[in-house]
């Protein structure tokens, strides 16, 4: 466990540097680091070692360990150690895109968690607001009925909204609770200071070139043309097995009837497989490679109809946010109004009544939007800047 968080900035920092699934991402990239090296290897010579000791029943003079070393060179292999590098390399960018695409994952679901437990935690103060404002009814209108001002029914509104009102409230917390342990699993329990939405990144429209920046940056894209690289690699390896290979091969043989014999030969070796296996998966390969392509420009339709779509989410929030606190400033209005008229005698109770719900439940729309929209404008920062330009942005405050 780390220190606290103090922000949104922080929570995410967290998450995308210590969750448990990206230590095996990285252990995963390490890995393909190393195969790297071992097809860069194949370049080299081979060494060989051998020691035998013949049947002296079958070769007369032979009651001795015949031993034998050497090294095989290749000189020419048709590109079949070019495609295994290639295909190495290939397999290196995947991983490094696989790891980027998890840190995307963990930054987008932390932006989503943190939103929630900010709304959450919003939603519990209007309802626990709401609480002590329908305590007061009950008690107000149990004087006015033991007074003789209000009848018994006007009791039963109160206590019936009351009720419903602790209902609600019993929901917030659950949603708190729920949305808290999400985050404390993305963060590692780390302790937090203060929850609070941060304020905006983005300006309320998004170019053209910033969806083609989120096509860019987008791991998945650079995960998926990786893997077509694999499969490229794969078809030259295949083809590569067409040609014979050519080797230089050094030999030094020692306890042979004839003595000690040095041998330097060239030679060629064929790899072409069984039957027409290499043309069966050059044919395999190049299928694969057209379903890749495929899921290329499907994934690169589903980001920009993503992007677009929240950008006109991300729109609709923000007018929705205006349009509610206009609505809730008129609202409270009438609920002071309500209740001064109540007490006039020219407003009934359940009018009271409703109003302060409807108060209520314009502020819970409210505490929905700014939480909705906050979200949509970190996913899209991260989808179109990329998570170390939120993390870095100035704007980023708690």
């Amino acid at each position: 466990m780390g220190g606290g968080i103090a922000n949104a900035k922080d929570a995410l920092a967290v998450a995308v540097r210590e969750h448990p699934a990206l230590r095996a991402k990285r252990s995963e990239l390490t890995a393909t680091q190393s195969d790297v090296e071992v097809a860069r290897w194949q370049y080299w010579a081979t060494p060989t070692v051998s020691v035998s000791k013949p049947d002296k029943s079958f070769i007369a003079g032979t009651d001795r360990s015949v031993s034998s070393v050497g090294v095989r060179q290749p000189l020419w292999t048709g590109g079949r150690l070019e495609a295994g590098v290639s295909y190495a390399q290939a397999r290196n960018q995947t991983a490094q895109a696989s790891l980027e695409e998890t840190r995307r994952d963990i930054a987008l679901e932390t932006i989503q968690t943190w939103g929630e437990v900010c709304s959450a935690q919003a939603r519990v103060g209007v309802y626990e607001a709401s609480l002590q404002a329908h305590q007061k009814f009950l008690q107000q209108i149990k004087r006015r009925t033991q007074s003789g001002l209000s009848v018994q029914s006007d009791i039963a509104l109160a206590s019936s909204r009351l009720d419903a009102v602790l209902a609600d409230l019993a929901g917030a917390r659950v949603s708190l609770q729920a949305a808290l342990e999400r985050l404390r699993t993305l963060t590692d329990n780390h302790p937090v200071k203060a929850y609070a939405l941060p304020q905006r990144l983005l300006s309320d429209t998004l170019t053209e070139d910033d969806v083609q920046a989120a096509l860019q940056l987008d791991p998945s894209l650079v995960r998926l043309n990786s893997e077509l690289r694999e499969l490229q690699a794969q078809i030259d390896s295949s083809k590569a097995a067409y040609w014979p290979e050519l080797y230089a091969n050094v030999t030094q043989r020692h306890g042979d009837v004839t003595g000690k014999v040095n041998q330097i030969a060239i030679g060629f070796e064929s790899r072409w497989g069984a039957g027409l296996s290499n043309t069966a998966a050059v044919q395999a390969g190049l299928l694969r490679m057209q379903a890749k392509q495929e899921d290329i420009e499907f994934r690169t339709r589903k980001l920009t109809e993503q992007i677009r779509g929240d950008q006109q989410q991300l729109q609709a929030s923000r007018a929705r946010m205006q349009a509610y606190r206009q609505a809730l400033a008129s609202a409270n209005d009438v609920a002071r109004s309500w209740d001064r008229q109540f007490a006039a005698g020219k407003k009934s109770w359940q009018e009271v009544m409703n109003a302060a719900r409807e108060s209520t439940q314009t502020e819970i729309q409210l505490v929905d939007a700014t939480g909705a929209s906050a979200v949509l404008d970190w996913r899209l920062a991260v989808l179109t800047r990329g998570i170390e330009w939120v993390l870095q942005s100035p704007k980023v405050q708690p």
